[in-house]
């Protein structure tokens, strides 16, 4: 069937937005159902306006609700200070050195991850741990698995995530599961995940 859209009808919604003329709405064809041709040149301006919008938050380091900046560091509240990254950095696991080539932020030292671990409350979920700070803020820590060797295995059970703790020739990590966590020192070819601090 035939579907013509009146023009007036919808020049005074699309007037405040573009400055898309009555003549501007067409006619068109559906096979039973009405549909609108939004001109190609009036959606390329409401696509500018949205990235516009987009580039000023980013730009100003607008907080989303859980309160993470634009770079997705979550304040939590802790007496450090510190903030912490809503995702893994880095995935899949790496190496000592790989884990420090980090875009933004830097790896946390064991004495953060204490704090993290005795400020907050950890929440299990299944596969991972909701971790709410002293503020109310949140972020997740996933369970990523652990690495034996070359060899990826307990996916959903097992977390393990670098520090940058130093203890000879090793580096400790964070390892938990739904009942533990706990520090342990490994060299630095092992593969660990990446949760980044700032």
């Amino acid at each position: 069937m035939q579907a013509t859209i009146g023009p007036q009808r919808y020049y005074t919604a699309f007037s405040s937005l573009t400055d898309v003329k009555p003549e501007d709405i067409v006619s068109i064809k559906t096979d039973g159902a009405m549909g609108y041709n939004c001109l190609k040149r009036n959606m390329k301006k409401i696509n500018v306006l949205i990235l516009l919008a987009l580039c000023t938050l980013s730009f100003f380091g607008c907080k989303d609700k859980n309160g993470a900046d634009s770079n997705g560091y979550v304040d939590l509240g802790l007496p450090s200070g510190t903030l912490w990254q809503e995702m893994n950095q880095i995935t899949p696991g790496c190496t000592y050195a790989d884990a420090q080539k980090l875009e933004t932020g830097k790896l946390p030292t064991k004495a953060q991850y204490e704090e993290l671990i005795s400020a907050c409350n950890w929440s299990w979920g299944g596969s991972a741990y909701t971790i709410t700070g002293p503020n109310g803020n949140s972020i997740i820590l996933y369970a990523r698995g652990k690495y034996y060797g070359n060899e990826h295995a307990e996916e959903r059970h097992i977390g393990t995530y670098w520090t940058s703790t130093e203890a000879g020739d090793g580096v400790y990590y964070l390892e938990f599961t739904s009942e533990r966590k706990e520090f342990y020192t490994c060299p630095r070819t092992h593969k660990c995940y990446v949760r980044a601090v700032k």
